[in-house]
């Protein structure tokens, strides 16, 4: 989300705040520049050191010139896999190997081959030529992004400045980081899989002996399902350094046959901002999947720092035990989707995927027009819609 305020002042709050442990030299990018920083640790220290390298290569005419050239082509974000090529042998391999490392601190091995990007942050309005050699370039804070007041970025000497997080800046940033959407999109696809895996994926009509999505020839020709219309956000949880929001739901019921849990994880990808209307036309629940005619939904907007391997593991740990489905009730579907948010992450990583709203209790054919989520902070609209066979 890009909040409203992009045109006030909230620049440079401060430099070398974060002069211990971020002295580096002033010469231009190498090889090897000295004063690099160490080997990454762990997913905060990658982005980190991936934000260095950039501000580094930006005295490289070669990488400015790449970087540059793909902004001008209009994209917001751009992936470093694409313009490595064009920096010093040393420094190119030093961005492939912190690429690699996120792929597997995230849990995405398998699903997503590069996640390492820069994304460029504009002040409203300017369309002016960009000085690639000075701009500076930042990454996402650690700790919880409500807490956010500074925001640390590296000018082209490698030195250390200062951004107020929750102002926008007056002046053109890189960002560092991870690609958002390629990583939503990877982490759904491995939820599903993963799920589906343990017994408890997918809502997409019963398994007939086999995988997510497979229906019985029965039910083949006539599937009914929800649609969803409309949809807005109040608040979509983001400061202006972590950009558009990427977010997924979490739809989750009863088996229809046997007594466990079943949840589907499906991508929102058209829902950028708050306060907009988007109206996508989305099938939503597939009610085959789900026993009383009932379904719960949980919005979650991505955040940088889950891991979905665990968080497959935590989900299936929450509705695994203790949870009696053999009879029927509202109150026991609601309940699933209370387990999975109290499973969501919050103590593992710092920055983790923020709970969005729940609407608990979905109705097979039922029309909600501007149905309210729990929390106040989402609105959909659902009608009924039943998908015929070939």
């Amino acid at each position: 989300m890009t909040r409203t305020n992009v045109s006030l002042l909230g620049v440079f709050v401060g430099v070398a705040l974060f002069g211990a442990g971020c002295a580096h030299d002033e010469g231009g990018p190498g090889p090897e520049p000295v004063g690099a920083v160490a080997p990454a640790a762990d997913l905060q220290a990658m982005k980190r050191d991936a934000a260095f390298e950039v501000s580094r290569l930006l005295g490289d005419a070669s990488f400015r010139d790449a970087l540059g050239q793909s902004f001008a082509r209009g994209e917001t974000g751009v992936r470093l896999a694409e313009v490595w090529s064009a920096a010093p042998a040393g420094a190119a391999a030093r961005l492939a190997s912190l690429d690699a490392q996120i792929v597997a601190q995230k849990g995405l091995g398998g699903y997503a081959s590069s996640l390492l990007q820069v994304r460029l942050v504009r002040p409203e309005g300017d369309a002016g030529e960009i000085d690639w050699a000075s701009i500076p370039v930042a990454f996402l804070p650690a700790g919880d992004e409500k807490g956010w007041s500074l925001v640390e970025a590296f000018d082209a000497q490698g030195r250390a400045l200062a951004l107020d997080a929750e102002v926008a800046p007056a002046v053109p940033v890189l960002v560092a980081g991870i690609d958002a959407r390629e990583e939503t999109r990877a982490g759904v696809a491995l939820l599903n899989d993963e799920l589906a895996a343990h017994g408890i994926g997918g809502g997409r009509g019963p398994l007939a002996g086999g995988g997510l999505g497979q229906r019985s020839s029965a039910l083949a020709t006539s599937t009914p399902t929800s649609m969803l219309t409309r949809v807005r956000l109040n608040d979509d949880k983001e400061p202006w350094v972590s950009g558009a929001s990427e977010v997924y739901a979490l739809v989750s019921g009863i088996d229809p046959v046997a007594a466990q849990v079943r949840i589907e994880a499906v991508d929102m990808p058209y829902l950028d901002n708050d306060g907009k209307d988007y109206y996508p036309n989305q099938i939503l629940i597939f009610w085959e999947g789900y026993r009383f005619a009932a379904a719960n939904v949980v919005l979650y907007e991505h955040d940088d720092n889950t891991n979905y391997q665990t968080l497959v593991q935590a989900l299936v740990s929450a509705v695994g035990a203790g949870l009696d489905l053999s009879y029927p009730g509202a109150s026991m579907v609601a309940e699933i989707a209370n387990r999975i948010i109290a499973a969501m992450p919050g103590g593992w990583f710092s920055n983790d995927d923020d709970y969005v709203d729940v609407f608990y209790t979905l109705e097979k054919g039922a029309t909600y027009t501007d149905r309210m989520g729990v929390s106040g902070n989402a609105k959909i609209s659902l009608v009924p819609y039943t998908l015929l066979g070939n």
